[in-house]
């Protein structure tokens, strides 16, 4: 994010007006912490993973019906007319 120099001014001013922050002292660990213990840190042990499925074997292609070649003309005139569309656009 970048702030214009007007609003980095008034986020300083805004700051500067009211942040509230004390130091102090602390006689011993147990002080410093004020009863509070942080989050144990996660770990970087990756979980294990579940077994890929088998997956189905593709069909023979000599076995799937064949696309009529109007069919095939008309999807690539198609995706032609997409492409170029694209491309006067981007």
């Amino acid at each position: 994010m970048v702030l214009v120099d007007e609003d980095e001014k008034r986020l300083t001013a805004w700051m500067n007006q009211n942040r509230r922050v004390s130091w102090c002292e602390h006689q011993n660990e147990a002080d410093r912490s004020g009863g509070f213990e942080p989050p144990a840190a996660p770990s970087l042990q990756a979980p294990k993973l579940p077994d890929v499925p088998e997956m189905p074997t593709l069909p023979n292609l000599s076995e799937m019906p064949r696309v009529p070649d109007s069919v095939a003309n008309d999807a690539q005139r198609l995706w032609q007319q997409f492409t170029d569309w694209l491309s006067k656009r981007f």
